[in-house]
């Protein structure tokens, strides 16, 4: 437990190190779970394995191994494996990662998201970067593109940005809030601007394409842009369900040991978090 950041881990089965803080907790009756203060709310974070060190007084991680779960009142998430560092106070899921606030789900190669302040500030999609939020019925307005960033302030969305082939879909209404057409957009980027949840505006760049298609005539191909998947039958719906193991893992690895190649990959981050503290202290 880490009094001062308001960090605790419960497990069933944990090898640990004095001198580096490295500790590694695996799968036994039950999955690891770590959990944090963030935003006046706690954070919880599971996996098969979890391993943490702390190498130094300045550096602090934690890796996440095979079907990592998220649970925040307001956030949730799922991918294969995660890490965080305090060089950067920033959450990193990799391999099919998705995530959620309220009706929206973000989903894309890499969902990075940065704490500023024990508050999540910023959500960072990077490649195949897709946003889809559920407006009514079985509607959804949606956004693509190589790369998303979303900007929160006391988690609420106040600007999405979209960069690269970006494309969009919105459902406009009329004053009886009627659909009344299905509006796409098509440029090379967009930034889109929130207040009180609500969308109050919208730039496109570089020559925008913009088609508006009725509801009566609208196809599943102007309903939808290339690459939704609504995914929220997969949404955590409580932080009690992210230590249940599940049955896949039983068969494969119930004791949690072995090597796992997402080690080696994040490993390569680690060091380059160690690089630049000590770049910082030069």
């Amino acid at each position: 437990m880490d009094t001062v950041e308001h960090r605790k881990i419960i497990t069933d089965e944990l090898n640990y190190k004095e001198k580096s803080k490295y500790f590694k907790a695996f799968s036994s009756a039950q999955r690891p779970l770590f959990s944090q203060k963030v935003d006046n709310d706690t954070l919880y974070l599971s996996a098969d394995t979890l391993i943490s060190a702390n190498p130094s007084d300045t550096l602090n991680y934690i890796m996440a191994i095979r079907d990592v779960k998220i649970f925040k009142s307001d956030l949730q998430a799922i991918s294969d494996s995660l890490y965080y560092s305090d060089v950067d106070s920033m959450f990193r899921l990799f391999l099919d990662p998705v995530c959620w606030s309220d009706t929206t789900q973000f989903s894309g190669d890499t969902i990075s998201l940065q704490l500023t302040n024990d508050a999540v500030s910023d959500i960072y999609v990077d490649k195949n970067a897709f946003i889809a939020t559920l407006d009514m019925a079985e509607y959804y307005n949606q956004i693509k593109g190589k790369k998303i960033h979303a900007i929160l302030d006391s988690s609420e969305l106040v600007q999405m940005n979209t960069k690269g082939n970006a494309e969009s879909i919105y459902f406009l209404k009329d004053s009886d809030d009627k659909y009344v057409g299905a509006n796409k957009n098509l440029c090379s980027h967009m930034t889109f601007n929130f207040k009180d949840e609500e969308m109050v505006n919208t730039i496109f760049y570089t020559e925008p394409e913009n088609t508006m298609v009725p509801m009566g005539k609208a196809t599943n191909e102007d309903l939808f842009l290339t690459g939704f998947t609504w995914r929220e039958a997969e949404r955590p719906r409580s932080f009690l369900e992210l230590r249940v193991i599940s049955k896949s893992q039983q068969i494969a690895n119930p004791s949690g040991e072995g090597n796992d190649p997402f080690e080696a990959e994040v490993n390569k981050v680690f060091l380059n978090d160690k690089q630049i503290k000590n770049d910082k202290k030069q």
